[in-house]
């Protein structure tokens, strides 16, 4: 198996906060503290951006951790009856409970479907 040549979020969140006040108190420019605590400079300019630091992906989850269980107990179930539904067929599950719910969301609405179809 082939080693990743890229090491996503590398960096620790101590790093992270450290970077950040010594940019936001004046001490280091974003290129200079990027340098100095081996932070990606756009990662460190993206929490910049923010309040908080955090670690993890930038974008935030469409639907609520209820509806995930519910969609995931969907899944199962009909995992468990013998039916093994196509990643289509979850996206439409997904677009469907989201619609009952009466969540805007950034889903298809021409094909009924969640996320890119």
């Amino acid at each position: 198996m082939r080693e990743r040549k890229m090491q996503r979020q590398s960096w620790d969140l101590q790093s992270m906060q450290e970077a950040v006040d010594a940019v936001h108190s004046g001490h280091l420019t974003p290129s200079a503290a990027s340098k100095q605590y081996n932070i990606p400079r756009t990662t460190l300019r993206r929490q910049l951006q923010f309040e908080t630091v955090e670690k993890g992906m930038d974008r935030k989850q469409d639907i609520s951790p209820e509806i995930e269980a519910s969609l995931v107990d969907h899944i199962l179930l009909m995992e468990s009856r013998g039916f093994c539904l196509a990643i289509s067929e979850v996206k439409s599950v997904a677009y469907k409970l989201a619609f009952k719910e009466g969540l805007k969301l950034r889903f298809s609405h021409e094909k009924g479907k969640a996320g890119k179809t």
